[in-house]
């Protein structure tokens, strides 16, 4: 008689991840990847649009205009980064609030909260019988039934996010480093500022050109595509600052 086999062992969380890495998927770095294109994308369309303001249409001359985009980017990623910051740490509360809510209610209330558990399962289509199965298995376990609300009912992750600083701090480099870089070519006193402004969007685009390899590199969309796309959000606000600028200059 054959023995029985063993039942295998439960996963961690870090061992899932472990393994959806080891097989090649890169849903793991959509946060991070997405605070990248953001800081970046934003940073970038600022320093392109002041550049064109103030080189283009103002003429400030060359110090001017480079003062005017550091500004702006250290103010912009300072104020990404704070903005980030209180912002994860409200949804982190909102979310500590409303599980210390939900277990409560576990408690003092579990046949209201088990109807709901069954009213769940019951509107994605499944049987009674199915429906009774998973309402047992869930509610057996507290932390899963208050996880399951969490998700299920409340649509909010069980847990706050990890790391809200990373989170902020990765917003708030990218759009500093995409802010920065468009400025430095008016460092370039010896060329003539309309040379500069024209190295100025050249570097902005090429920014921008590569957020959208990069985003192509985690996708199943095509590079030149994706390029194209951000492309003409970049260069597109650029113009549109660029029109406001012209129209508002004859009153000013």
């Amino acid at each position: 008689m054959a023995s029985p086999s063993p039942t295998p062992r439960v996963r961690t969380p870090e061992e899932i991840r472990a393994g959806a890495i080891a097989e090649g998927h890169q849903a793991w770095r959509a946060d991070r990847l997405e605070d990248s294109v953001f800081g970046v994308l934003d940073g970038v369309i600022t320093a392109i649009s002041l550049s064109v303001a103030t080189a283009g249409v103002a003429r400030i001359g060359h110090a001017g205009v480079f003062l005017t985009i550091i500004a702006a980017a250290v103010a912009g990623s300072l104020s990404m980064f704070t903005g980030a910051l209180l912002s994860g740490r409200a949804k982190a509360d909102l979310i500590l609030s409303e599980r210390a809510r939900e277990e409560r209610e576990v408690e003092e209330i579990p046949e209201e909260e088990r109807r709901e558990v069954h009213d769940i399962y019951r509107n994605r289509g499944l049987t009674e019988e199915e429906t009774q199965i998973l309402v047992r298995a869930v509610t057996s376990n507290k932390r899963l039934w208050v996880d399951t609300m969490m998700r299920e009912e409340l649509g909010l992750p069980p847990h706050p996010e990890a790391e809200p600083l990373t989170h902020a701090g990765t917003i708030g480099v990218f759009y500093l480093i995409g802010g920065l870089l468009p400025g430095l070519p008016y460092l370039l006193t010896s060329l003539s500022l309309f040379s500069e402004l024209e190295l100025s969007v050249a570097i902005g685009s090429a920014e921008l050109a590569a957020v959208g390899i990069l985003s192509a590199l985690y996708s199943n969309r095509s590079w030149y595509r994706s390029v194209a796309e951000i492309l003409a959000v970049g260069l597109g606000t650029a113009a549109a600052v660029l029109l406001v600028t012209l129209a508002l200059q004859p009153g000013i």
